[in-house]
């Protein structure tokens, strides 16, 4: 039930994001994360990065949060696994992380999260920006 709830929300949240430029949208808030303490969070430029892969442009994804597009065969293996439990039952897909694993997702994150916020070059090309 929970992993069929994660696909339908998926799908539609990466659909609105398909139609809806969040680069021109008031209605989406700033990151918490960014207004609050002036830092890039992992999470930074991702809505815009969604809505650029949704158009083909990972070039441009790839400016807005390159970590995002890095991870996106991670997170098709994750619907696709949520979807197989769906659709069929848990007992079809094994789907866990090993803890090594997720140690070192979290560690990268942690990483990319110090790194993109020095402010030298070439650490700044981590930060959210446009490519034309």
């Amino acid at each position: 039930m929970l992993s069929g709830a994660y696909c339908a929300l998926t799908v539609i949240g990466v659909a609105s994001l398909a139609f809806l430029d969040p680069a021109e949208t008031t209605f989406i808030p700033m990151c918490p994360c960014r207004l609050l303490t002036g830092l890039y969070c992992p999470g930074c430029g991702s809505l815009r990065a969604i809505h650029a892969m949704t158009h083909l442009r990972i070039d441009r994804a790839f400016g807005y949060n390159p970590l995002l597009v890095l991870f996106v065969p991670l997170f098709i293996w994750f619907f696709a696994a949520n979807l197989v439990t769906a659709c069929w039952g848990p007992e079809k897909i094994k789907f866990s992380l090993p803890p090594a694993f997720a140690k070192s997702l979290l560690l990268i994150i942690v990483a990319y999260f110090v790194i993109r916020n020095i402010p030298a070059y070439p650490f700044t090309l981590l930060q959210p920006h446009s490519i034309q």
